[in-house]
């Protein structure tokens, strides 16, 4: 039986509702982790199911962190489908419990709720959107792409539901914005693409989904995926082997002093780019993921572990656990990103 059969077989009551998420919280992680083109294949269900359930939700155990993360990923996949009535329900629940939600879920989440009644409501909205979005931007919790698939999820949201009257007066506000949100020029074209249609806008947001849904493994790759043969690669070899020996290396291969866009979190396109990363975001980073590994971290292990890295960049966060725990107790590292670029540079630095 598959998942969304299982659930809602359990979905009786809410006592029963939330032992299932809890006692299948690692199933439903993976479920929803998925790529877009998988989950649509059942979007029509979660849709009813929120909607037909929404007393059961009301119900669940919100003290517990699993059945907290299902809300949140009920949202996540509602917003992604523009579920108007589901993402409404939803964030009735989030805010009455007091759920914790990424300022980008939220952002997102805004474009349907609250209700807007008038097309002056929800040409206002951007402000509100864009605060988000720049915020989620300071705190490092978001990429380039995803800003992009939100403010076009925005706009999709606006030509469905506006006239060509109203339109024109969003365009004109998404302008007078852009000095204050720079994140707007992402997506100018298509926001002042007067014959744009709904199917380019869907068709468009979907790439971008699908791109963020399709990292490269290393593990799965080949043995090519590291980098080998190049200056940098060779200046790697005579390092030390921990983060700041190799962040040193990085630093002389430095041949400007300009920054990164979007703060550094777009994909890394150029070894230029890397190099600038780690030089000027790699120190913060790595305290991060230091401070992280405190105490009571690790958990006890029996026998040795898979080490994954999702997003790793170029593994800072794996090279923060190898120098403050060794490598005695790893199996397998898995390093996964989008960026082929970073992805060997990872493989160089934690090999």
């Amino acid at each position: 039986m598959r998942f969304t059969e299982r659930i809602i077989s359990s979905s009786d009551s809410p006592n029963e509702l939330s032992r299932f998420i809890i006692d299948n919280a690692g199933e439903m992680s993976r479920y929803f982790n998925a790529t877009k083109n998988y989950l649509a294949r059942d979007k029509e269900i979660w849709h009813d199911f929120v909607l037909t359930k929404k007393q059961k939700l009301r119900g669940l155990d919100f003290g517990n962190r699993y059945v907290r993360a299902f809300i949140v990923n009920l949202l996540e996949l509602s917003c992604r489908f523009g579920f108007t009535s589901a993402v409404s329900v939803l964030m009735q629940l989030v805010d009455s419990n007091k759920i914790i939600i990424n300022k980008r879920l939220e952002a997102e989440a805004c474009i349907f709720y609250p209700k807007i009644s008038h097309a002056a409501g929800l040409n206002d909205r951007l402000t509100k959107i864009c605060t988000l979005l720049q915020q989620a931007q300071a705190d490092d919790d978001i990429s380039g792409n995803a800003i992009r698939a939100t403010l076009l999820s925005y706009l999709l949201f606006a030509i469905s539901n506006l006239n060509e009257s109203a339109i024109a007066g969003l365009r004109n506000t998404a302008e007078s914005l852009s000095d204050r949100f720079p994140m707007l020029d992402l997506v100018h074209d298509e926001f002042h693409d007067k014959n744009i249609t709904h199917e380019e806008l869907s068709n468009l947001i979907d790439s971008i989904h699908e791109y963020n849904d399709a990292p490269i493994v290393a593990s799965d790759q080949g043995p090519h995926m590291i980098e080998t043969g190049t200056e940098y690669s060779d200046s790697i070899a005579t390092a030390d082997g921990n983060f700041h020996s190799i962040r040193d290396v990085a630093k002389t291969f430095v041949t400007d002093v300009r920054g990164l866009s979007m703060r550094g979190t777009e994909v890394i396109n150029d070894p230029h780019e890397a190099a600038l990363y780690l030089r000027n975001y790699g120190n913060m980073h790595f305290a991060k993921m230091q401070s992280a590994l405190d105490s009571p971290y690790p958990y006890a292990t029996r026998g040795k572990i898979d080490l994954i890295d999702w997003g790793c960049g170029q593994g800072i966060a794996t090279m923060a656990y190898l120098d403050r725990f060794g490598r005695d107790n790893i199996n397998m590292i898995v390093l996964i990103d989008p960026s082929e670029i970073a992805l060997k540079r990872a493989a160089l630095h934690c090999d």
